[in-house]
């Protein structure tokens, strides 16, 4: 692990700092891609979609691993066959599955 340092307020420049905490940022964001994109279990970031009285009603897929496998889901053997990793980022889950157990929504509304 690369360690940062850490400059007090007075001491170099605003440019300086800018740049080593845009540096730690980057190696941040770099541990945690690697991580996700290595896991071996399917994981996915999602979106809870609420109605007006604040009950959740559908989800939107934000972002995916490549072990991620959308097929664990009843779907049409056509839509399998169309539908990849990438296809789905972005997409609403009613509009993948309109017949999901709406028991989900409000299980991942509590998250």
């Amino acid at each position: 692990m690369t360690k940062i340092p850490i400059h007090c307020a007075n001491q170099g420049s605003n440019d300086e700092l800018r740049a080593v905490t845009e540096e730690a940022l980057r190696q941040s964001e770099q541990r945690y891609r690697n991580l996700f994109e290595s896991i071996d279990q399917g994981f996915c970031i999602i979106k809870v979609i609420f109605d007006e009285q604040q009950r959740p009603i559908d989800y939107r897929i934000i972002e995916t691993n490549p072990a991620f496998d959308f097929r664990f889901i009843e779907t049409h053997p056509a839509f399998e066959s169309q539908t990849d990793r990438q296809s789905l980022i972005g997409r609403r889950m009613l509009e993948l599955t309109p017949d999901m157990d709406n028991s989900w929504f409000s299980l991942y509304g509590r998250v």
